[in-house]
């Protein structure tokens, strides 16, 4: 019997059944012997003993046990020692550590935890009737550990999700908010619009050319401001005055009215007379004036007279019946400045000049602006410049007090209608002192910097389909060199800065600081500039490089258009390169205003000569700034404009600064980008303006 067991033990189970069928047809016919009977017993014996091994492979042992029995029998073939038996184990076990491991991965690859819950629920069941094999309870592991997986998963959607979410919606909010604030400054330039423009003239005999021209043309005056101000709502008032005190008659006036077909027929009716001695009674004229239904925001006196007031103090030398005293002049005067009546004086010759001098002296200020009009025919251009430019008066100062009421927490600020609020608690003001004059860098701490650019526009008529600009970390050199245009040795990844504490300057935005930089060698000068807000909202490296997206793309246009046109050197247009750099934490806590524009140093006049509302002041106009304001919309087809062009003019041209953009879309360049009608109105202005000034439409 051992000698049967031993020689079937290495029999693999095919051969063991075989050989049982043999030893079995033996007996069955009666030839077998009582060694066979031995034979067939170890048979039998091996062949149940194989079957319970392979029952025990495939349901009681683990994987673990598994994968070490298969190395176990993979280590006898490798040495040749392996018997059947031995291969057909190793099968059985190979397919058993194969089955187990795609069931495995089944169960971590499952996204379905209605299925995963399925199978959850049929291995419980087995393990409750006691029938869970080893390879069920390492599934029930495998699920309970997917399905954690699939929890955390889900939660991480989820919280994905929610983040997504919160995200639109705070672009939308913004969005709507921007809209909103948008439609708000187009309704104050709009009711800026809302105009009461008076006609003061001396009615006295030398005066009737002037009185017909106010008739005349009064209407271009206001057909002329509509091409730059297309909501002009004007109401037009007359006074005439003559020299009551000398018994000339009584002074013509007529109240506002909108209807200029009206006007023109009531100044029609004025006649120009009397006049005895050289000076008028101009104060008869102001109380009149005075005396007028003034209601609308913008509020304009056009003072026109040859002859100066009664009252030696108004004049050097003249003919005067009566010059004792002031006649009540400077309180008229200062009651029309607390109404807000801004008044143009049109000089005739220079015998008012003392008077206009002493006016403004009374007034504390140049209150009262002059205009030569020596030819009559020149009135509706000196009119409709000082309409303009006393609508624009008009939009800074409400916006100014807009700003302030705003910082109280109550309403929205405009800050001169060039920032639109994002929070109320982020647009309070630092406290601040103007200090011209460099600090001693002596005593300013050196701050490291990481420096932040822009990617180089390679074509700006794509600018509408490329969308925002990609900004990118560069290296201390590679900024020094491309704002300064100074090569610089070294390979040092951040700069470092030095900052006055106090700023020399500041805009509706931003302080302008005096700073110094380099990455090595040498400090180069430079400008720094940082937000006026007191809350930390808008001093994010976000907002810093939306900021600079708008310089970098308006030095990207401007050097186009020199290229393309070829302005005169003089007129050539350029932006100085800006930066943004972020201050790196010393170890003794953050910084709350972590970061800097920086800029290179604008040597000259600092001249500002248009504005983001489409106002242009006339007497700087220039072709070229013109024509590149208006081709930056052409060439970007209407989608974006550049505007509020500030900066310094030099024999090599036009060195410009903080520009703004006007988009279509206005979740881009910030909080100056004041949208489409805005734009449109710039590009009515500019046009308006090339147009006079080249004489070609």
């Amino acid at each position: 019997r051992k000698a049967a067991e031993r020689e079937a033990a290495p029999l693999d189970s095919a051969e063991l059944l075989k050989r049982n069928e043999a030893l079995m047809a033996k007996l069955k016919t009666g030839t077998a012997t009582r060694a066979d009977g031995a034979k067939l017993t170890a048979t039998m014996d091996a062949i149940e003993a194989r079957k319970t091994e392979a029952d025990a492979i495939r349901k009681s042992m683990s994987q673990a046990e598994l994968i070490k029995r298969n190395e176990a029998l993979m280590a006898k073939m490798k040495a040749g020692t392996a018997t059947r038996a031995d291969v057909e184990k190793a099968a059985i076990v190979t397919g058993a550590i194969e089955k187990r491991s795609a069931t495995l991965t089944s169960i971590a690859k499952e996204t379905d935890i209605a299925a995963l819950m399925k199978r959850n629920a049929d291995l419980m069941k087995s393990l409750a009737k006691g029938t869970a094999t080893r390879a069920d309870e390492e599934a029930i592991k495998a699920v309970m550990k997917r399905k954690e997986e699939m929890d955390e998963e889900l939660k991480a959607e989820r919280a994905r999700e929610t983040a997504a979410k919160l995200t639109r919606a705070r672009a939308e909010l913004r969005l709507t908010m921007r809209k909103t604030e948008v439609r708000d400054v187009m309704n104050m330039v709009k009711e800026s619009e809302r105009t009461d423009l008076c006609f003061m003239v001396d009615a006295t005999g030398s005066m009737a050319s002037y009185i017909e021209q106010v008739k005349t043309q009064v209407t271009k005056i206001a057909t002329d401001v509509q091409r730059t101000n297309p909501h002009l709502s004007l109401r037009v008032g007359f006074v005439g005055y003559r020299d009551a005190l000398d018994g000339d008659g009584g002074n013509t006036l007529f109240d506002f009215t909108d209807s200029l077909e009206q006007f023109v027929s009531s100044v029609g009716s004025v006649s120009a007379h009397g006049g005895g001695d050289g000076c008028e009674d101009v104060s008869s004229g102001i109380r009149d004036v005075l005396s007028l239904s003034w209601k609308h925001p913008t509020r304009v006196l056009f003072f026109i007279a040859d002859a100066p007031s009664h009252g030696s103090r108004y004049y050097d030398s003249g003919n005067d019946n009566h010059p004792a005293g002031d006649h009540g002049i400077p309180s008229q005067l200062h009651r029309l400045q607390s109404m807000n009546v801004a008044i143009t004086f049109c000089s005739i010759n220079n015998c008012t000049d003392k008077m206009i001098r002493v006016m403004n002296s009374d007034l504390g200020s140049e209150y009262i602006k002059t205009m030569p009009l020596s030819d009559p025919t020149k009135l509706t251009a000196h009119a409709s410049s000082a309409l303009r430019s006393s609508i624009h008066t008009t939009l800074t100062r409400t916006g100014s007090r807009k700003r302030t009421t705003r910082a109280r927490g109550k309403l929205s600020d405009l800050s001169e209608l060039s920032v639109l609020p994002e929070e109320l608690t982020d647009k309070a003001e630092r406290d601040f002192s103007l200090t011209e004059a460099p600090p001693d860098w002596g005593s300013v701490t050196p701050l490291r910097v990481s420096t932040y650019m822009h990617e180089k526009v390679v074509d700006v008529s794509s600018l509408r389909k490329t969308g925002p600009l990609k900004s990118m970390l560069v290296s201390a050199a590679t900024a020094v060199t491309t704002m300064f245009g100074k090569l610089v040795a070294g390979k040092a990844e951040e700069a470092t800065i030095q900052v006055a504490p106090e700023p020399f300057a500041h805009g509706n935005l931003r302080f302008a600081r005096h700073g110094r930089i380099k990455s090595a060698g040498d400090w180069i000068p430079c400008v720094l500039k940082d937000f006026k807000t007191k809350g930390v909202g808008e001093h994010t490296l976000e907002r810093y490089l939306e900021e600079m997206e708008v310089n970098s793309i308006a030095s990207a246009l401007a050097k186009e258009f020199n290229k393309r046109f070829n302005p005169p050197t003089d007129h050539q247009v350029g932006y100085v390169v800006a930066s943004v750099v972020e201050v790196k934490s010393d170890g003794k806590g953050e910084r709350p205003y972590p970061f800097f524009f920086v800029e290179d140093v604008l040597v000259g006049k600092y001249t500002r000569y248009s504005y983001n509302t489409g106002y242009w002041e006339e007497g700087l106009l220039d072709e070229w700034l013109l024509r590149f304001a208006l081709w930056t919309h052409e060439v970007t087809d209407g989608f974006m404009m550049v505007a509020d062009l500030q900066g310094v003019h030099s024999s090599t041209g036009y060195m410009l600064t903080d520009p703004v953009v006007l988009c279509k879309d206005l979740s881009r360049f910030g909080s100056t980008n004041l949208g489409e009608e805005m734009m449109k109105r710039c590009k009515a202005s500019a046009e308006k303006h090339l147009c006079d000034l080249t004489g070609r439409s």
